[in-house]
């Protein structure tokens, strides 16, 4: 891959996006029609240039509802795939959306779409659900109605959730967790309800692409939806929309001969006509795919030291690891540490506190009943997770000593050994007066628990 520069999007690009876009999705991409939207947003909005920035190679958009960052848009020029700068882009959009703190990153793909889906698994997504889409052409009849369907704010669809929880439910829960979020409302400019004495229907004409008229969701399926259908076909040549889509998910497949009956007939991928109905697959990003890797670099340990690792108990706002779990065994020997602190940020501070004298400053705390009940829940996590295993029986005499020793295997409880601990085991949920101290201190010296470079990254992204 040649060097490339990745830049925001400006107005002076839309002739090169609009000449990327026309080689691509047999020039019918919606790209040039929300340039203008995608460039007015605060989202980031990403074009992939040569180094000269001569040249378009790509772009990608990442859309934010609240902290649920959508990533979509990811185009590469043709004479240009197959070479990386695909996954120079996810790279990129994924690294903005941890600087922006993004809670959960997502993206629908097209079941056909065969290299965006191995790029983005190749990047840490996983398939959370596969929906069928489905779609129909408007009537172009008139109305025949005396009332339009109602239009609906985003806040009006939010106290009818209950009333949509079994599709919501069957469709693996995408539409509960995400409900005011794209692609349910949001994204649509103008939404409407269809309702019926059996059920309703949410649908609206999409702001990605303003000739299609997309069903967001409905309530229980049933007869009722025949009506409902027919009708939404016809508000939809009404409005002069070219296309109706509707995405069924693979739980009530029962229901596709009644859509199909009503002229909702299955996409199907080109690749396979007429023997594999298309669908679209939501794709959440999961960080637990690098966590290992991470914590390896964060800590300067071999693969062998880290063997007893098992689950990050937090996370910084960035999403990288902070503080991970250990196993009470490792290599078949006592490992009385059951949380370490692996944020280079915070280990940074917290030795410095130890340094200036915070560990005397605290030794109140370290005797007090609420740090005895705190190293007593660390030992009953040891052997809870040896327990589960069923480990605890058949352990030496010597093992179960060690492993009955306070938090990071402290003889003496009622002093005070290390602060990276105490607050490895209070980030990790677990109430420690020591930990609450230590995070206290660093917030009353004007620290963040973040660090500003986001320094983890570069772990992260060695592993591309």
């Amino acid at each position: 891959m040649r060097e490339t520069l990745l830049l925001p999007a400006e107005r002076k690009d839309r002739e090169a996006l609009i000449a990327l876009s026309s080689r691509i999705w047999e020039g019918e991409d919606y790209l040039p029609k929300v340039f203008d939207d995608w460039l007015s947003e605060e989202d980031p909005f990403l074009l992939l240039w040569d180094k000269n920035r001569e040249r378009l190679i790509g772009c990608a958009h990442l859309a934010f509802f609240g902290l649920t960052a959508w990533l979509e848009g990811v185009r590469v020029d043709p004479a240009f795939q197959g070479k990386g700068y695909g996954g120079a882009l996810f790279r990129g959009a994924l690294l903005e959306a941890f600087r922006k703190k993004a809670d959960r990153i997502v993206s629908l793909i097209y079941s056909g779409n065969v290299e965006s889906l191995h790029l983005a698994k190749k990047h840490g997504f996983d398939s959370i659900g596969e929906p069928y889409l489905l779609e129909a052409e408007p009537l172009h009849e008139p109305w025949g109605k005396t009332e339009p369907p109602l239009p609906i704010h985003p806040r009006e669809i939010g106290r009818m959730r209950s009333a949509f929880c079994e599709f919501l439910i069957a469709s693996n829960q995408y539409w509960h967790d995400g409900w005011l979020a794209y692609p349910e409302a949001d994204h649509l400019k103008d939404r409407f309800l269809f309702s019926y004495p059996d059920g309703s229907v949410i649908a609206g004409i999409c702001s990605r692409d303003p000739d299609n008229f997309t069903v967001s969701a409905f309530t229980k399926p049933g007869e009722w939806l025949a009506q409902a259908l027919e009708e939404i076909r016809r508000w939809a040549g009404h409005l002069g929309c070219q296309l109706v889509t509707l995405t069924l998910p693979q739980q009530m497949e029962g229901f596709l001969p009644l859509l199909e009956k009503h002229g909702f007939l299955p996409v199907y991928d080109e690749d396979s006509p007429g023997e594999l109905p298309a669908r679209v697959c939501l794709m959440e990003y999961n960080p637990y795919h690098w966590d290992a890797a991470i914590v390896q670099a964060q800590l300067g340990l071999s693969a062998e030291k880290m063997s007893n690792y098992t689950a990050t108990s937090y996370r910084c706002g960035y999403g990288f690891p902070a503080v991970v779990e250990c196993f009470p065994l490792q290599n078949g020997k006592p490992f009385p540490t059951s949380h370490y602190l692996t944020c280079p940020h915070l280990r940074y501070e917290i030795s410095r506190l130890e340094e200036s004298g915070e560990i005397k400053r605290l030794a109140p705390l370290f005797d007090s009943e609420a740090m005895r009940l705190s190293h007593g829940a660390v030992r009953r996590l040891r052997w809870t997770r040896l327990r589960n295993l069923g480990m605890e029986k058949d352990l030496p005499e010597s093992y179960t000593e060690a492993l009955s020793k306070g938090i990071g295997g402290i003889r003496d409880t009622h002093h005070g050994k290390c602060l990276h601990l105490h607050t490895a085991v209070y980030l990790a949920g677990i109430s420690n007066p020591a930990g609450q101290a230590v995070i206290d201190r660093l917030k009353a010296d004007g620290l963040t628990l973040d660090c500003k470079t986001m320094r983890c990254a570069e772990f992260w992204s060695a592993q591309f």
